[in-house]
């Protein structure tokens, strides 16, 4: 059984994707310094692991789900040493999920990790992420207080998600990680997460490809104005999910520019409240700090940005016509290797087969036929606007 468990518990936005990212392509490094990062068998058995901890039926999963914890558990006890688990979405489970996941993983000592940035930089990251998944909200309208379970102050509040999970654990064994603010050195969020889990620099690289692409302030209003067309368009949320954030947020928009915007001023109110009111809890509490709790307010820069709702039709327009020429290349990067293949096959078979009246070639995938429809749709609106 595993000496200690570091459990990294959220939360969304604050590096996760990255951190994970990290630690499974350095695995033979981590463990040849004594640490496994336990991830599961399958691609997803770590955000399916959180949802056995949440109490999810999986109607709509693989049969493999249902095992998902247990094979993360399974890999906790083959293990003597120090190992990681870590998803940002195990902070939404509730205080009795949460106690399940200690009785699980006993008789390790327990740590939990907390990776944690100002609420006004994760109110509009977790705004972003949302439209990436359909979710057309004007961001003037946007509250943390929704109904989403993993993108919401669910997991997003710190003091109230750390109090639901650390039961009787003294606060030396709860370690808040500080997100460092922009301009930082690279990789100075990993080294302060590193020194919680006491994993040295030694053969473990850090430079992968960018995890969650962040768009700029121009790109994340287009989104939000194609989500709220295109959302009939999709056949199944799998569709949505990979033609909205893979293809057109992730590949194309992420092209544009990087504007940072803010928050409207009453939501700026509420936001700069619920931090000062977030530090002097976890002050008080006692936490293992790593990094600043005043990196946790925001900074003035940030304040004094624009908002998504402050993009001119004209910035709109260009970021439209970008966003197209950007569909098309993919279109045509996708489509080439198929025409190349169709004329092998045709050139080989010429004299063999028979043309089939009334037979029509698709060239194109369902869903990115879909999404061309969607571009269509867009360019009709544009030349009435």
């Amino acid at each position: 059984m595993a000496s200690k468990v570091y459990l990294h518990i959220g939360a969304p936005k604050t590096g996760t994707t990255y951190l994970q990212q990290v630690m499974h392509a350095n695995q033979d490094a981590l463990e040849a310094q004594g640490i496994r990062y336990a991830a599961g068998t399958f691609h997803n058995d770590r955000v399916w692991a959180t949802e056995v901890l949440r109490g999810f039926t999986f109607r709509n999963r693989p049969k493999q789900a249902p095992g998902a914890w247990d094979r993360i558990l399974r890999q906790v006890r083959e293990w003597d040493g120090p190992v990681v688990v870590s998803h940002e979405f195990f902070g939404a489970c509730s205080a009795e999920q949460a106690l399940r996941a200690h009785r699980d993983l006993a008789p390790a000592e327990v740590h939990l990790v907390f990776t944690a940035r100002d609420y006004i930089s994760q109110a509009g990251a977790v705004w972003q992420e949302r439209l990436k998944y359909g979710f057309a909200v004007p961001f003037s309208e946007f509250d943390l207080d929704n109904d989403t379970p993993v993108w919401s102050w669910r997991t997003q509040d710190v003091p109230a998600i750390l109090e639901r999970w650390r039961h009787d654990l003294p606060p030396e064994r709860v370690h808040v990680v500080t997100v460092p603010p922009p301009g930082s050195p690279p990789g100075l969020l990993w080294e302060r997460f590193s020194s919680v889990v006491g994993i040295g620099p030694e053969g473990v690289s850090t430079r992968i490809p960018a995890a969650n692409t962040s768009l700029g302030l121009v790109e994340t209003e287009l989104l939000r104005r194609v989500d709220d067309r295109a959302w009939s368009v999709f056949e199944t949320p799998r569709d949505r999910t990979r033609m909205l954030r893979d293809l057109l947020a992730n590949t194309v928009l992420a092209r544009g520019s990087r504007e940072r915007f803010t928050v409207t001023m009453p939501q700026a109110e509420e936001l700069v409240s619920r931090g000062r009111e977030a530090v002097a809890l976890l002050e008080k509490a006692g936490y293992d700090v790593v990094g600043s709790l005043d990196e946790l307010m925001p900074d003035a820069e940030l304040l004094s940005s624009r908002t998504p709702d402050d993009a001119t039709e004209r910035e709109l327009l260009d970021a439209a016509l970008d966003a197209i020429v950007g569909l098309l290349e993919d279109a045509q990067r996708t489509r080439a290797p198929h025409r190349a293949h169709r004329r092998s096959d045709q050139g080989a078979d010429t004299a063999k087969r028979p043309p089939v009246a009334g037979r029509t070639v698709a060239t194109t995938a369902g869903p990115r036929a879909a999404l061309a429809r969607v571009a269509r749709a867009a360019r009709r609106r544009l030349r009435r606007s």
